[in-house]
C-alpha cells in the first residue's frame, strides 16, 4: 500500500479534501499534547536523484510537502520527456553519408539535442504541470479564483496527467490534456518493471529521461523558479495548426467560465434591507453572477507559447421585484434603464 492509499483509508486522501473545489479546511482544535517529531535532515536534489524512486516519493512528502506517488513520478517524467523534447533544441553536430532513395550517395546533417536548452524545455513543461496541480488544489502559491477543479477530477498529479475525454477500442486515450498520453499511450501503462520503477520504457532514451526527471524534481523541490509567468498552458502553434489545418488563436480566448444563481454567493449587495431579505430567502429577489477567465500569453521558449489565466470583471446581477416594482442592480449599482420602476429605490433616496 502506498502513502496515498494509506491516507485515503484514513479519510484524509486528496480526493476527499478537494472534490468540492476550493473550500477552507476546518482548523485543528485538538489540544492533545504531542511529542516533538524527530528532526530529519532534508534530502538534497542530488540525494533524491540517486536513490530509489519510491524513497524519493516519500522524501518529497516528508521534506517538501509534495503528495506524489512513485507511479506519478515515473509517468510525469515520461510526459515531460515527450512534451519537452522540442525539435528547436536540436543542433547540427556533424554530417554523414547515406544512400538516398535514388541509390545515390548524399551527405546529410547529424543533429543532437542542445542539453542546456533541452533541460530548460523540460523544466518549463514541469512548471506548467505543477502549476495546474497548485491551481486545482487552491494553494497559496497559485490562487484558484474559479473555486472549482479545472484540470483534474480529484486534484492529484495522476488525474491531471490522465484527464482524457474518451478511450478508443484499442485502449488509446483521446482528447487528452497532454498529446503524448494519446500518441505514446503505451508509455503510460506500466511504471514498474520487474519489481522496480523505471523512467525509460519503449523507445525512450534513458539519458534524456534522467534529464526530464531532474527537471521535475527541480520544480517540485522549488530549486528552479518558474520562468513561464505562472503558465497553465503551453501550445506548439506550428504543430497544432498542422493538425487542425487552420490558424488557431489562444491569447484572449476563454479558458473557464463560472456562473451561479445563488443570492448567497453575491458579493456586492445594494443595501442592508436587501441583504436582510436575502437572508430571509425572499422569493422576489433573484440573482445571477458570471465571470470569464481568459488565456493570457506570457512568453515563448523554443516551439512553445506559454499562457496563464486572467480573470475578467465579475458580473453580478440582482433583481428585486418586490412591492409591485422591479429594480435591477449590476455589481451593487442600480440600473434605471433595466428596472421596471423608474423611481429611485427607497434605500437610495436622500
Amino acid at each position: 500500500m502506498n502513502r496515498r492509499d494509506f491516507l485515503k483509508n484514513l479519510g484524509l486522501g486528496t480526493a476527499a479534501l478537494y472534490l468540492g473545489g476550493c473550500s477552507e479546511q476546518p482548523a485543528d482544535n485538538d489540544s492533545t499534547i504531542q511529542e516533538e517529531p524527530i528532526q530529519e535532515t532534508t534530502q538534497t536534489l542530488e540525494d533524491l536523484l540517486t536513490q530509489d524512486i519510491e524513497f524519493t516519493a516519500d522524501d518529497l512528502y516528508k521534506h517538501y510537502d509534495v503528495n506524489i506517488t512513485p507511479e506519478e513520478l515515473v509517468y510525469l517524467t515520461r510526459a515531460i520527456y515527450h512534451e519537452g523534447s522540442d525539435e528547436k533544441a536540436l543542433v547540427q553536430v556533424g554530417t554523414r553519408w547515406i544512400t538516398n532513395k535514388e541509390g545515390k550517395k548524399e551527405e546529410v546533417p547529424v543533429k543532437a539535442f542542445d542539453l542546456d536548452q533541452l533541460q530548460e524545455s523540460y523544466r518549463r513543461i514541469a512548471h506548467v504541470i505543477n502549476n495546474r496541480y497548485q491551481f486545482d488544489n487552491c494553494t497559496e502559491e497559485f490562487e484558484n479564483l474559479t473555486g472549482k477543479l479545472q484540470f483534474s477530477k480529484n486534484g492529484t498529479f495522476e488525474s491531471i496527467l490522465r484527464e482524457c475525454k474518451s478511450i478508443d477500442e484499442e485502449g488509446r486515450p483521446r482528447d487528452c490534456q497532454f498529446s503524448c498520453t494519446h500518441f505514446h499511450y503505451k508509455d503510460f501503462q506500466t511504471a514498474e518493471k520487474e519489481g522496480e520503477y523505471s523512467l525509460a520504457t519503449g523507445d525512450i532514451n534513458s539519458d534524456r529521461a534522467l534529464l526530464a526527471y531532474r527537471a521535475l524534481l527541480e520544480v517540485l523541490t522549488g530549486e528552479h523558479q518558474d520562468p513561464t509567468g505562472r503558465a497553465l498552458w503551453y501550445k506548439n502553434k506550428k504543430l497544432a495548426e498542422k493538425q487542425k489545418g487552420k490558424p488557431i488563436k489562444w491569447n484572449g480566448e476563454e479558458a473557464f467560465a463560472t456562473e451561479t444563481i445563488e443570492c448567497s454567493e453575491i458579493e456586492k449587495i445594494p443595501s442592508t434591507s436587501i441583504a436582510k431579505r436575502i437572508e430571509q430567502r425572499d422569493p422576489k429577489i433573484t440573482c445571477r453572477a458570471d465571470q470569464s477567465f481568459r488565456m493570457k500569453s506570457t512568453n515563448k521558449f523554443l516551439s512553445h507559447d506559454y499562457y496563464t489565466v486572467e480573470a475578467e470583471e465579475r458580473k453580478e446581477m440582482l433583481y428585486d421585484s418586490g412591492n409591485d416594482t422591479g429594480h435591477t442592480y449590476k455589481n451593487g449599482k442600480w440600473l434605471p434603464r433595466q428596472s421596471f420602476s423608474k423611481k429611485v429605490p427607497a434605500h437610495l433616496r436622500k
